[in-house]
C-alpha cells in the first residue's frame, strides 16, 4: 500500500480551500505515486512524479482529480490504446565497469601482455566516440 510508504502533509479543509480558488487556476496536476512491487520492479521507494490533468475545464478536472485521491488507478483507465506517451525509466545499475563491459570494446589477444580485458586501440570498436 502506497500509504504506508508516502506521508503526507493533508490539512483540514485545504480541498474546501482550493476549491474556493478554482477562479484563480489555470492548470491542475496531480502528483501520481507507483507503487514499484504492483509494477513488478525492484525499486524499493516508490516513484512520485506530477502528472498534468486536461480535458474540460477547471472544474471538471478538478472533480475528476477529487474523485481518485487516495485510489488505485490503472493504466488503462488513463491511456487509450495507441496514444502517445513520454516515459521515464530507471537504467540498470552495473556500478564501476572495466572498458570491455562499458564500451563493448573487444578483448585483446589471448598472447597480449599482462591483461587481455584492457583498451588496445580505440579503432572501429568504439566508433561512436566521434
Amino acid at each position: 500500500n502506497i500509504a504506508k510508504e508516502v506521508t503526507l502533509k493533508n490539512k483540514e479543509g485545504a480541498l474546501d480551500n482550493a476549491e474556493k480558488r478554482l477562479g484563480k487556476i489555470k492548470e491542475i496536476f496531480a502528483i501520481v505515486a507507483v507503487s514499484p512491487r504492483a509494477a513488478g520492479l525492484e525499486q524499493k521507494k516508490p516513484y512520485i512524479f506530477e502528472a498534468s490533468v486536461s480535458g474540460g475545464d477547471i472544474q471538471k478536472q478538478f472533480t475528476h482529480v477529487k474523485e481518485l485521491l487516495g485510489k488505485e488507478i490503472k493504466i488503462d483507465q488513463i491511456f487509450e490504446t495507441g496514444a502517445s506517451v513520454d516515459v521515464a525509466a530507471i537504467t540498470k545499475g552495473k556500478g564501476w565497469q572495466g572498458v570491455i563491459q562499458r564500451y563493448g570494446a573487444k578483448k585483446k589477444q589471448h598472447k597480449s601482455r599482462k591483461t587481455v580485458r584492457e583498451i588496445g586501440s580505440l579503432g572501429l570498436c568504439c566508433f561512436f566516440f566521434a
